[in-house]
């Protein structure tokens, strides 16, 4: 159970998401360009306010620990942030690159509040033993390193 937990926390997709930003936003400023739209934000000042949200859903976390249930956090984040990335994908499809940047920057706040900030605590409740526990984080690095990988 743990190590399923481990592997769709990182399986969400914030390492695609957070390293991905700069080129999203590069092609959808291109598009903007060739179209004669006004672009309010270079491509490494998206991916600057993409990182303040995920520092904002890490000091949450703090207190959706507190009010949530740990059931209501898990199912509800991956739910919460599965609907923003099809809206954020829509956007990206009709080259709104305003609303595409509010989409990952509410995924990212969304990701570190529930998912992110939230993993250990739940892998610190299922197991029993070091042993596991060890297993568990040892499977979510592994599945960082071949998402990261992947993405290259």
């Amino acid at each position: 159970m743990a190590i399923w937990v481990a592997v769709s926390n990182i399986m969400s997709g914030i390492c695609l998401v957070n390293g991905f930003v700069i080129l999203i936003f590069d092609k959808l400023n291109g598009l903007n360009q060739s179209h004669g739209k006004m672009i309010r934000y270079t491509s490494k000042q998206d991916s600057y306010i993409v990182g303040f949200a995920n520092i904002f859903g890490a000091i949450a976390s703090y207190y959706t620990i507190k009010i949530f249930s740990r059931r209501m956090i898990f199912i509800g984040g991956h739910f919460i942030m599965g609907c923003v990335l099809v809206i954020s994908g829509y956007f990206y499809y009709m080259n709104q690159p305003e609303f595409v940047l509010f989409g990952f920057c509410t995924f990212a706040a969304v990701y570190q509040a529930t998912q992110g900030s939230c993993l250990f605590i739940y892998v610190a409740e299922i197991v029993v033993n070091e042993i596991a526990m060890g297993l568990a984080l040892f499977s979510l690095m592994i599945a960082m390193t071949m998402q990261s990988m992947l993405s290259t």
